[in-house]
């Protein structure tokens, strides 16, 4: 009993030395000797618990099919990627595609081969959300088998995507596949033909531009969307023609609460995207904007 009160009495006699050197100024810190290592490890504990309790809800939420794991795993960034690649082979198709978007949200080189390989999947939801995925951000390691993809393909909506994806990595071989596309009036080529304005060349870049001035406000609408795809600020100018084009291009809303956007509503847009705008103001793909407001964006723009 003498002596195990002894070694209390030493602990605590080392521990109050400590707080007192460190009063002097000699910088040693005043920590209890009986709880830092403790401390340490039960906070080392709680973390560990806590990342294997995410990754256990992420799974549940991907073999589930709930749409939230998205969320989830852009949350937990790097950390997903084990449960995200279990995913991507489960027996429902929903958890594989939900798996897609995980991979695509995530990005990166393991992102690519999950896409890749979803492009062969069995069910067209899966194959078709790979590659959307991969026409938003693809890595520059998986353009060797977009490419393939893309020569192979036969799925014109998986085609099209793909063209896509190859415009938004730059080299002589998108180019190349990329021309030999462009010969049909099917969505491929439409799209081939937009992904080579985006790589920079003079005369799809010219036709693109063109459309802007076209007689139908679709199509107008439609280009200038497209330019946020193109992505180059260079050609803010040409969007900030159609400010005043209030011609009625798309019909939004429900059957029964129909809402019209014209022209110069998707130039706002276009021009947020290419020059990161911050207006005042609600923003979005179903916005109408009020006089005042484009008001705004054309002072701006100025």
């Amino acid at each position: 009993m003498m002596e195990g009160n002894w070694i209390g009495l030493r602990k605590n006699i080392f521990w109050a030395t400590a707080c007192l050197l460190a009063l002097i100024g000699f910088g040693t810190q005043c920590v209890s000797m009986d709880h830092f290592p403790s401390g340490e490890k039960i906070s080392r504990t709680k973390t560990e618990a806590n990342d294997m309790s995410k990754e256990k809800e992420l799974k549940n939420m991907i073999a589930q099919g709930d749409w939230k794991a998205v969320e989830l795993a852009k949350q937990m960034g790097e950390a997903a990627w084990p449960t995200v690649k279990q995913g991507a082979k489960m027996a429902g198709f929903q958890s594989r595609q939900i798996s897609m978007v995980c991979a695509g949200q995530l990005g990166g080189e393991a992102a690519g081969e999950i896409l890749l390989a979803g492009l062969n999947d069995k069910h067209i939801n899966v194959s078709l959300t790979a590659a959307g995925q991969l026409s938003k951000n693809p890595p520059a390691s998986a353009l060797h088998g977009i490419l393939n993809e893309l020569a192979a393909c036969s799925e014109e909506n998986i085609c099209a995507l793909l063209a896509l994806s190859a415009g938004r990595l730059p080299g002589e071989a998108s180019t190349k596949a990329l021309l030999g596309l462009v010969g049909g009036d099917d969505d491929v080529a439409k799209n081939a033909q937009l992904a080579l304005a985006k790589l920079g060349q003079p005369e799809y870049l010219k036709a693109h531009l063109s459309k802007l001035a076209a007689k139908s406000p679709h199509t107008r609408y439609e280009a200038l969307a497209q330019l946020v795809y193109i992505d180059n600020a260079e050609l803010a100018e040409n969007a900030k023609q159609l400010l005043s084009d209030k011609e009625v291009a798309v019909i939004i809303g429900t059957q029964y609460n129909p809402r019209y956007r014209r022209v110069c509503d998707q130039a706002v847009d276009t021009l947020i995207a290419l020059l990161k705008l911050t207006p005042p103001f609600a923003t979005g793909a179903e916005r109408i904007y009020t006089d005042e407001q484009l008001l705004q964006i054309k002072n701006l723009v100025k």
